[in-house]
């Protein structure tokens, strides 16, 4: 934005100077070729004075002219062009006219200006006076007034620039510190003010970034206010279930004892979960180092035995060393149940979790040997009312878990089968 406002107004001071600097210029060079012409005239007039009729009569003398001074020749014709003194051209359209219209002729003739004035006796012109000087005066005069006028244009740009600092810095200054206060506001912090310039229009962008800021703190403080009390509120009926099953378990046969099991694990991963929500509701979550291999160990013990009753495998593929994450494990955690659970309804047979090196990062890839997804691979992560069914809310929720820890999460359509892929960056050493 700096160099395009400097850029803008250094371009309009230029256009400007040139705009009045070359017609000013081609005005002065006129002006100083008149003012020349003029003063030659004036010399000319000056000499016909010395031009008598009688002496251009029959056997008369031929009059003296003025000698040549400050560059100025005299020379003397007949009314036809005829030159009868001095040391310009032999003939003369210039003066041949000045003879016939008997009015002042002037013009160039090469590198020299002329006037030609006629010389009349008794209505009649008798004889033409020339006078010529060298344009070089004048060319050496207007050189000098360019000159001053570059140097002046070169003023006036320099000032312009300077200008245009001071407003380029007046108008970026509070634009550089609205963008701090909403890369502030993006990052969680809505007690950020951006603050005032007295410019209108920016100070208005203020005002609308701090009554954004104001509603976003509110309704995420309603938020986890609301989670909190949620959590709270299924705590206390998991924990009677769980107090009940227990009980239950003590006066049940095997095969039933067997089934109170599994419920009693549906119930911990029931609480795990909402414990985990709520930690990343209330961003209470650490995001450090991720131990890669403990989230797949806990993936293991929660999902193998539910798989395995329904008659499927779970095989996980990871690197005796995995590669460091930096990712909060209850995020990570959740979305991994998010995709091992639309696994389990939407897919079949074995389910594969692999972790494998990508350039720049990681690929953690769920996949089961169902038919994949057709259509629109992006429609399935649009999240969907609260009524919906079918996959699609799991999977919207899964893919803002895993982009708020600076990843990524996507279906592959190039793999002949199911398969999500959750991309993160390596954390650097």
């Amino acid at each position: 934005m700096t160099r395009r406002v400097l850029v803008a107004i250094l371009l309009v001071a230029a256009l400007a100077v040139t705009g009045f600097g070359v017609p000013l210029g081609a005005v002065i060079n006129r002006l100083y070729e008149r003012d020349a012409i003029l003063r030659l005239e004036r010399e000319a007039t000056a000499a016909t004075i010395e031009v008598p009729a009688s002496s251009l009569g029959a056997g008369g003398d031929l009059p003296e002219l003025p000698k040549e001074r400050n560059g100025t020749r005299f020379s003397l014709y007949l009314p036809t062009g005829q030159r009868l003194a001095g040391l310009g051209p032999i003939q003369s359209a210039g003066v041949a006219k000045a003879g016939l219209s008997g009015v002042v002729v002037d013009g160039r003739n090469g590198s020299r200006m002329f006037v030609a004035v006629p010389v009349t006796s008794r209505e009649k012109v008798i004889a033409v006076v020339w006078a010529d000087r060298s344009m070089a005066p004048v060319r050496s005069r207007t050189r000098e007034a360019w000159a001053a006028m570059v140097g002046l244009a070169f003023v006036v740009l320099l000032l312009s620039t300077l200008f245009a600092f001071a407003l380029v810095r007046r108008l970026v200054r509070p634009v550089r510190e609205l963008g701090v206060a909403a890369a502030r506001l993006g990052d969680g912090d809505f007690a950020t003010r951006a603050g005032r310039s007295g410019i209108g229009e920016v100070d208005r962008v203020a005002e609308a970034l701090d009554s954004t800021a104001e509603r976003l703190g509110a309704v995420l403080e309603r938020e986890r206010a609301f989670s909190a009390d949620a959590s709270h509120q299924l705590r206390t009926p998991l924990t009677a279930l769980r107090v009940h099953l227990a009980a239950a378990s003590e006066t049940a046969d095997e095969e039933t004892n067997a089934s109170i099991d599994l419920a009693l694990e549906d119930v911990g991963r029931l609480g795990q979960t909402v414990d985990d929500m709520l930690r990343l509701a209330r961003d209470a979550v650490v995001v450090g180092d991720l131990d890669l291999r403990a989230v797949l160990s806990d993936l293991e013990r929660a999902w193998h035995g539910r798989l395995a009753a329904a008659g499927r495998a779970l095989v996980i593929s990871a690197p005796l060393v995995p590669p460091a994450l930096r990712a909060s494990k209850a995020a990570l955690g959740q979305v991994l149940d998010v995709l091992l659970s639309n696994a389990e309804i939407h897919g079949r047979d074995t389910v594969t979790v692999t972790v494998r090196e990508i350039a720049a990062g990681v690929a953690i890839e769920v996949s089961d040997e169902g038919p994949g997804i057709t259509g629109d691979a992006e429609a399935i992560f649009t999240r969907r009312g609260a009524d919906a069914s079918g996959y699609g809310i799991g999977l919207a929720l899964a893919r803002s878990l895993t982009e708020a820890e600076g990843g990524r999460l996507l279906l592959r359509t190039d793999a002949p089968t199911t398969t999500f892929a959750i991309l993160f960056p390596i954390s650097d050493p």
